[in-house]
């Protein structure tokens, strides 16, 4: 969509609406081709009247058939006849022209304009979707959570509305089209209906040589009147057809103005109901996901907490199994005195073997060398084992005492390691269960800033968003005061014109009132004059239908009286002459009406054009006043959405602060036995209390201070707001005051 457009469906103005005024916005650039494929798509336009109520007087044929009743294609009663005057028909000829010129080129411009919407939306339709957001600046930017606001696409809605837009679009363009083919046929139809007046007029003089005594041969006027009836028959049977083509596509354009009429209500319904409730749906889904994230990021720390106390516990669990086995290996009964026994048995068994083998010996043989052998075997072996067996045991010895110093230093650590996770164990509880004042008082702080922060960055787009409405306001009241001028300029006109016809319709009984004629440019003064000239020539041209219609009564009267032979062959002629006679009479008393009813008209858009300009006056200066208040409003949000930004920075450089002063150096005191805090309770250096953060004057103050600042921005924001929602109602109401000034306009030149 157009920006203009937009600001259209805004307000309810028709944005396919051709503009005449050539000095309007809307068609300022109609005047040249812009559009590449303006050559080959308009050339099927012809140059045909799109609005048949700009003909002359001369050709105005529509005005005869507005009784109702059927017309005759033939009848004379219905058709103006030829002017006797060259001069006039020629100034007929040119008018038609320079008709067909002009719609034509209104023709031209309207499709121009058409075409360069299309090429408009076919471009934004082309754009990337995700280049519409880019510009839009949210709360993502100053978020402290470190998550984006979720933004939902509307994209269906909008895609609906341009759809509704599009037909729309399509549907003013077939009916233009359709005005236009119309207009055409009605053009041929016109200068059939000419070719005819002319045979009249032929037939009628030839009858007025007859009358004079002219010998006229009987065979070919008999053959010619047979030809003229068939011609009639044959034209009454294509009237019949265009007239029920006529009715087909009078029928189809009330069923697209129907259909256009549905469209328009869905687009309103969605716009008015649909598109609002979708976006405080994704509103509410927009808060709902960020306090799912908070939440869920909250519940992601309690079980890293959770886990890493579980393998804390673990890790106790595992050193109090190690203890436990330690204390049951140590103080299990000893396995040294039996290692001690099987020593002495092992030291006494040699001596029996010993015994034995001497026993044997003795008994086997008496050498002496066998059994010296054997002693000295044997004591060597048993030094050995000896040996070995006190080395084994002072090993023993060492690794007990090795693991006993080990026992109490890892008994010590854990010690330690239980009293230090049991403090944080219950700081932990207290920061979880109740929070400190300070940190409560920060997110509360820093909570209430990111909300009005928020708020403030809603009414700075609402602000924007009634500058541009307000632009699209203004540019509504210059077209509507480019519209009044116009009106005054033709008001004027015919102020001029009036005063030229009061003297000649004095004789008809047709009063004009005095009015004063202001002077204008050049191209009033030849369109006042072209303006008479056309009076002029209508007003001789009903004359000479009038002298003319007395002359037919005149004529109708003596061929009845003496022409007994022709009677039969003439009596509808000179039924339909007679009835031609009494049409001009009722017609110049039509004309009479109508210039009564002109005036009373011109009254009361003169009326309407100097109320339109007194409510035009009064929204400019709402509009003013409206974009000085938003003006200042967003000054202040501004300064004090700055000094909120200041104060969170400080309170975040104060937390900062006491996060680095709790620093595991400061813990290590906490972790201490309570002898070292007995007798720290009991030193006279450590008897005097520390000083509680956040509980002195200075912090108080500073806490009140800041305070003030967010209160002075919630109330900068509420009256931004309260500020914008009179500006709406003013805007609303000034957009109504235009809409039913621009109606009554309408429908006053619908009248006249």
């Amino acid at each position: 969509k157009s920006p203009g457009r937009k600001l259209g469906s805004f307000f309810g103005w028709k944005s396919s609406s051709p503009n005449l005024d050539p000095h309007s916005p809307a068609t300022s650039f109609s005047d040249v081709s812009a559009s590449p494929a303006h050559s080959r798509n308009t050339s099927h336009i012809d140059a045909t009247p799109t609005n048949m109520g700009l003909t002359p007087p001369a050709l105005d044929f529509h005005s005869h058939h507005r009784d109702g009743s059927q017309p005759q294609y033939f009848d004379l009663s219905h058709a103006h006849t030829m002017s006797g005057s060259s001069t006039i028909n020629a100034h007929v000829e040119e008018l038609e022209r320079e008709l067909k010129q002009v719609s034509s080129e209104l023709a031209g411009s309207i499709r121009r304009e058409m075409e360069l919407e299309d090429e408009i939306d076919r471009f934004r339709s082309e754009m990337p979707a995700g280049t519409s957001d880019i510009g839009r600046r949210t709360s993502d930017y100053f978020s402290d959570s470190g998550t984006s606001s979720l933004r939902y696409p509307t994209v269906d809605s909008e895609a609906k509305i341009d759809e509704l837009e599009r037909l729309k679009r399509k549907a003013e363009q077939e009916k233009a089209q359709m005005q236009v083919d119309y207009a055409q046929k009605l053009s041929d139809e016109l200068k059939l209906r000419k070719s005819l007046e002319t045979q009249v007029q032929q037939l009628e003089e030839q009858l007025h040589h007859t009358k004079d005594g002219a010998p006229v041969e009987t065979g070919p006027k008999d053959e010619r009147v047979r030809e003229l009836e068939v011609f009639l028959d044959e034209t009454r049977r294509r009237l019949s057809q265009e007239r029920q083509s006529k009715d087909n596509f009078e029928d189809l354009f009330a069923a697209l103005k129907d259909e256009s009429e549905k469209h328009r209500n869905e687009r309103d319904n969605l716009r008015d109901e649909v598109v609002p409730e979708l976006k405080a749906r994704v509103e509410g889904l927009e808060s709902e996901a960020a306090e799912m994230q908070s939440l869920r990021y909250e519940n992601a720390g309690m079980q890293q907490q959770l886990q890493a106390l579980r393998a804390e516990v673990q890790m106790l669990q595992e050193a109090q199994d190690r203890d436990s086995g330690f204390n049951d290996d140590v103080f299990a009964p000893p396995r040294f005195p039996k290692a001690g026994l099987s020593r002495s048995n092992s030291l006494a068994r040699p001596s029996s073997n010993g015994n034995l083998r001497r026993s044997n010996s003795l008994a086997r043989s008496g050498s002496v060398r066998e059994r010296s052998e054997t002693r000295q075997r044997s004591d060597s072996t048993s030094g050995d084992r000896h040996k070995d067996i006190e080395d084994q045991r002072d090993a023993l010895h060492q690794a007990l005492k090795n693991l006993l110093r080990r026992y109490e230093s890892e008994k010590r650590e854990h010690a330690k390691t239980m009293r230090k996770l049991a403090t944080d164990r219950d700081r932990a509880r207290q920061e979880t269960t109740g929070r400190t004042p300070f940190t409560r008082e920060v997110n509360l702080v820093r909570y209430e800033i990111g909300e009005l922060r928020k708020r403030a960055d809603d009414a700075l787009e609402q602000k924007w968003q009634c500058e541009s409405n307000i632009g699209g306001v203004k540019m509504a009241l210059d077209r509507a005061q480019q519209e009044t001028q116009s009106m005054r300029e033709y008001l004027n006109g015919r102020a001029v014109s009036g005063s030229s016809r009061k003297s000649t319709f004095e004789g008809l009984g047709i009063e004009i009132a005095d009015e004063n004629v202001e002077l204008g440019e050049e191209d009033r003064k030849t369109m006042i004059k072209v303006l008479r000239q056309s009076i002029a020539l209508a007003e001789t041209e009903r004359d000479a239908a009038l002298r003319e219609a007395e002359e037919y009564r005149q004529k109708a009267y003596l061929l009845q009286q003496s022409e007994d032979e022709h009677i039969d062959t003439q009596n509808d002629l000179a039924d339909q002459l007679l009835e031609a006679a009494t049409r001009m009479e009722q017609l110049a008393s039509q004309v009479q009406e109508h210039l009564q009813a002109n005036m009373q008209l011109r009254e009361r858009l003169s009326h309407a054009v100097g109320k339109g300009e007194q409510s035009q006056s009064e929204s400019t200066a709402l509009i003013v006043g409206m974009q000085s208040r938003l003006k200042l409003m967003e000054d202040n949000v501004v300064a004090a959405q700055q000094l909120s930004e200041l104060a969170l920075v400080n309170h975040e450089e104060e937390a900062k602060q006491i996060d680095d002063a709790n620093s595991p150096k400061l813990q290590r005191l906490n972790v201490a036995g309570k002898t070292a805090a007995s007798s720290l309770q009991a030193s006279p250096l450590f008897g005097v209390k520390s000083p509680r953060i956040g509980t002195t004057s200075g912090s108080m103050a500073e806490n009140l201070f800041e305070a003030s600042k967010t209160a002075t921005l919630e109330r900068r924001v509420k009256e931004l707001e309260a500020a914008l929602v009179d500006a709406d109602s003013e805007m609303q109401s000034v957009v109504q005051r235009i809409n039913s000034s621009q109606f009554e306009i309408a429908e006053l030149q619908g009248e006249r």
